[in-house]
């Protein structure tokens, strides 16, 4: 009996190393040495010597592989009813505008009534519209590039960055870090996503540039700290979905008008801060102007920007932290002739 078993094991060693065609065409699936010697099963690494990595061809995106462009908006905050709604006045569904094929809206459902005024042109463009969670975010994304879409992303929430300097953003259920995103991503395919371009309106998101870069972006802009100008969203969706190059849309974007808004918002907050650290009571405080209440301010009170320039003013300052600093071929827009490794 042991000769056969013996015989047994050189035969199937030779179909597998020697002749994989005969050999999947017995259908070893799950074939264990320990099991058919009678060894007790501890724990097996599962080995099929069938899986091989796909065969890869570079593809243009005006090529007949892709099924077309695809827009995800990923909206969540976190914030009280009230500010919610205000950051919904700046019209989520200009990220819908123009040509694309297909749209996705990560949106709380359970968001205010007004927010869902603000926000009803999106929710009713949207083909699908998903609670704003990890698992929704990394799953719809995955379905995207399955179904062959090249995917623009737009992230509006907060961020910030660990201890680990893994930088991440808002979610329902806690958040999404960029490290989550690579790991699920790293090994799709041949090794790249179709993804156009990343627009991040998150804090600190220069630090998950090089994530979106690494798993085939072509363009990506993050926060050099605090954003303090969310409200660009708007313009540069605008001027983006219009056919602008991607640093023209982001520079057009940085208008006066959305930073004296949120000036105008910070310099009343300001007054919150009377008499505490730096702030005098009277007169009241002036944080965008250049004084020792403005830098306590924006670096101990109420922010804690690293970037802080104690000789420039509070505005200036806020200007400086929330520069978008792109990673990529900057000068693309939606015209432009791309191309990733993908399966063929």
């Amino acid at each position: 009996m042991r000769l056969k078993q013996i015989i047994f094991i050189i035969i199937v060693f030779t179909l597998v190393f020697f002749n994989t065609n005969q050999a999947e065409a017995l259908n070893f699936k799950k074939f264990s040495l320990k099991s058919f010697l009678g060894i007790p099963i501890t724990t097996i690494k599962k080995f099929n010597p069938f899986n091989q990595q796909p065969a890869c061809s570079d593809y243009d995106s005006d090529s007949a592989y892709f099924a077309g462009e695809a827009s995800v908006i990923y909206f969540y905050m976190g914030d009280d009813e009230f500010t919610t709604s205000l950051q919904e006045t700046m019209l989520l569904s200009k990220a819908f505008q123009g040509d694309y094929d297909y749209r996705v809206l990560f949106y709380d459902t359970d968001a205010t009534a007004l927010s869902h005024v603000s926000s009803s042109q999106a929710i009713n463009q949207a083909d699908e519209v998903h609670d704003p969670t990890q698992a929704n975010f990394l799953d719809v994304l995955e379905g995207l590039f399955d179904d062959g879409y090249i995917v623009d992303i737009y992230i509006i929430s907060h961020g910030n960055v660990n201890g680990s300097g893994d930088a991440y953003f808002s979610a329902m259920d806690s958040s999404i870090k960029g490290s989550e995103i690579t790991d699920r991503f790293e090994n799709y395919g041949c090794g790249e996503v179709p993804i156009r371009m990343v627009w991040s309106g998150a804090c600190y998101h220069e630090a998950m540039n090089d994530v979106w870069i690494d798993l085939g972006a072509k363009v990506v802009s993050g926060a050099r700290d605090v954003n303090f100008y969310p409200n660009q969203f708007g313009r540069f969706a605008t001027e983006w979905t219009s056919g602008e190059a991607f640093e023209t849309a982001l520079d057009l974007s940085n208008d006066s008008a959305t930073r004296t808004a949120v000036q105008i918002y910070i310099y009343f907050m300001g007054w919150g801060y009377a008499g505490q650290g730096d702030c005098p009571v009277f007169p009241a405080p002036n944080v965008l102007g250049e004084n020792d209440c403005a830098e306590d301010f924006f670096t101990d009170l109420a922010y804690s920007l690293d970037t802080y320039h104690p000789n420039w003013s509070g505005s200036s300052n806020m200007t400086y932290s929330s520069k978008k600093i792109i990673d990529g071929d900057y000068n693309i827009d939606r015209d432009s002739i791309l191309t990733w490794e993908m399966p063929d």
